[in-house]
């Protein structure tokens, strides 16, 4: 798949959630100006500056990016598990009709049986693929994940880099050692995570009956799975 390739090299990328030039003896020099300019401030039992609230600005706005985009992927394989898990609902053979002459009997006894071959081996076919498909699905989650992490890692890295700077400044205070920083609310997240779950409930369900899924709160989306 295109877009799934596409969203794969995206996160298998480094993560620059506040931009390219972050150079740590920089940052450092950042923090001390920032005390020595009294930056430094106390909100709900935290050590707070303008810059510090900046980052985590620029961590969220990130997080909430790369998960719409991973979202937007997605509908193309959700689009393609709900019209397979369709078409394993309508693949039954049925039995030949009884009661014909000996030769009518035979001849449709024959078409019914090839017909039930032709059904049998698409099945096979479609469940071979929601196999990979649900096993990609299961790579661009964990590939999220790590990339989302190395986000975070990156902002922390920094912050303790800016802390540094602070404490260096402030010498011998009751400032704690490291800063206290509460992550952004990721709207998108909700989103990825409704709409991940819903398509594993299609591909488990297609792979274990041959059918497809319940209904989601989404309605767009759900119309992108085929509108079941």
């Amino acid at each position: 798949m295109e877009k799934k390739t596409s969203i794969m090299k995206q996160l298998n990328k480094k993560a620059h959630p506040d931009g390219f030039m972050n150079f740590k003896f920089v940052i450092s020099k950042v923090g001390e100006h920032d005390y020595k300019n009294s930056q430094l401030c106390i909100q709900d039992d935290r050590y707070l500056t303008p810059w510090i609230l900046e980052r985590m600005r620029c961590l969220g706005e990130y997080k909430n990016k790369v998960y719409c985009q991973v979202d937007e992927a997605l509908k193309s394989l959700a689009n393609i598990v709900g019209r397979e898990c369709k078409e394993l609902e309508l693949l039954v053979p049925g039995n030949a009709p009884k009661g014909l002459d000996p030769e009518n009997q035979e001849r449709l006894g024959a078409a019914y049986a090839a017909r039930r071959a032709q059904m049998q081996e698409r099945r096979f076919e479609i469940l071979i693929h929601l196999s990979e498909l649900n096993m990609e699905m299961e790579s661009i989650d964990a590939a999220l994940q790590h990339h989302l992490q190395k986000a975070d890692n990156v902002i922390m890295k920094h912050l303790s880099c800016y802390w540094r700077g602070i404490l260096k400044a402030a010498g011998d205070t009751n400032i704690p050692s490291k800063p206290d920083v509460e992550l952004p609310v990721i709207p998108g997240q909700k989103l990825y995570e409704t709409h991940f779950k819903y398509i594993k409930q299609i591909l488990t369900k297609g792979l274990t009956q041959g059918g497809c899924g319940d209904s989601i709160e989404d309605e767009n989306f759900r119309k992108t799975v085929g509108g079941i």
